[in-house]
């Protein structure tokens, strides 16, 4: 959905009484059909963050519809931009989806680094010695720990 503020003056009464029949019709209906256009020719991203850019153009291409019937555009703005249901639900999913994969990517990140200090710490300040297949061992548990979903469990692995 899309309205927009209209804010005009009578600058030629003898056009607006005999030029057209109703010059408060004549406005309304010229500035729709601009709006509608202008709009379905932006995207929802350019029509928020452009609009200055995009209120100028409303106002100068209205300005040429109602020109004929005596009217002058004082002003003319967005000011309301919502999507349609479905499409609001859509971008909302969209939204959230972008947002889980960003949080995903820096826990990644975090764990990654998390594990790769952990690796290091033991070598350098213990006496233990770890095997290649330790260090998977442990670089896979802190990994399932800190990027998992789910509350863990610990297991006793005995062989």
């Amino acid at each position: 959905m899309v309205s927009a503020v209209l804010n005009y003056q009578v600058v030629a009464p003898i056009k607006a009484m005999f030029d057209v029949q109703n010059y408060r019709v004549y406005a309304e209906t010229n500035v729709q059909a601009v709006v509608k256009k202008v709009v379905g020719s932006h995207t929802y991203n350019e029509l928020k963050s452009e609009t200055d850019t995009i209120n100028a153009a409303l106002k100068a291409q209205a300005q040429e519809k109602v020109t004929p019937a005596g009217i002058e555009i004082v002003a003319l703005q967005l000011n309301e931009l919502n999507y349609a249901p479905e499409i609001a639900a859509s971008m909302l999913k969209k939204q959230a989806a972008g947002a889980m994969l960003e949080a995903r990517t820096l826990i990644v990140a975090g764990a990654v680094q998390i594990a790769t200090d952990a690796i290091t710490q033991l070598e350098t300040s213990s006496q233990i010695s770890l095997t290649q297949e330790d260090k998977v061992k442990i670089v896979t548990n802190l990994l399932t720990v800190t990027c998992g979903v789910e509350e863990t469990t610990p297991v006793i692995s005995v062989n």
